[in-house]
């Protein structure tokens, strides 16, 4: 019977073979026809097609960002979600917002559970007096938490707000005159869904931390601030690593 597992390997060799064992990271072993067994490293393997001989069970289809010097890109949307503070004749209330964000990140993988990079993003919020444009610059780590194919992943981002000013009145007649950044700061924690392709769809539950100061002119000309904002906002993500 003719084996029908192929294994392509990054020198561009193609191996029609039955793979005898599989370890994700470390090396695969394989039979070639007349009975050889073969081994190499895991990072010599550009790509894994079973097909019925295999002994052993394929932890991942493909290669992927799983393996040891691997780039990976990521990126996704957000709904943002908080509360802001509002005056109201009854007294000042919380009132909930929504936004919205985009965020694109890239590296290289050390191994599936270490990624190293950065990245830029872009978040639509409330400031208390009107939606105000945020674009953080970002270093990044992230990895999988798991070993399986449907994983948890952590992701962390720490860098540079870019807040941006808006030439706009408010609901409650100020003018935005001025805008500084400051601090951004992004733990999540996600789940990455399998796949057979190099494209993975995630889910991802993360914290937007933005820091921000604001000058406004009021009704009556007079200047208000500079604000010390801290945006501290829970955030459903929807996206996809490749």
């Amino acid at each position: 019977m003719p084996y029908s597992d192929e294994v392509h390997l990054k020198n561009g060799s193609v191996l029609k073979c039955k793979i005898i064992e599989f370890k994700t990271e470390e090396k695969i072993k394989l039979e070639i026809q007349g009975g050889s067994v073969l081994v190499y490293n895991a990072n010599e393997v550009a790509k894994i097609n079973r097909g019925t001989t295999s002994a052993a069970k394929d932890e991942n289809s493909t290669k992927g960002h799983f393996y040891t010097n691997e780039l990976y890109f990521s990126a996704l949307f957000s709904f943002i979600g908080g509360y802001r503070e509002a005056a109201s004749w009854s007294g000042a209330q919380d009132i909930p917002t929504l936004g919205c964000g985009l965020k694109f990140s890239a590296g290289k993988a050390i191994n599936r559970h270490l990624m190293l990079g950065g990245g830029i993003g872009w978040s639509y919020m409330h400031n208390y007096f009107m939606y105000s444009a945020h674009f953080p610059v970002f270093a990044e780590i992230r990895g999988d938490i798991l070993k399986n194919s449907n994983s948890l992943y952590y992701a962390f981002g720490l860098g540079y707000n870019i807040a941006k000013q808006r030439n706009v009145m408010s609901w409650t007649g100020t003018t935005m005159i001025e805008a500084k950044g400051g601090i951004y700061l992004n733990p999540a924690i996600g789940l990455r869904f399998t796949s057979k392709s190099k494209k993975h769809f995630c889910l991802e539950l993360n914290y937007g931390i933005h820091t921000a100061s604001y000058s406004y002119t009021g009704t009556n000309g007079e200047i208000i601030g500079p604000t010390n904002n801290v945006f501290i906002r829970p955030t459903l993500a929807l996206g996809m690593l490749f």
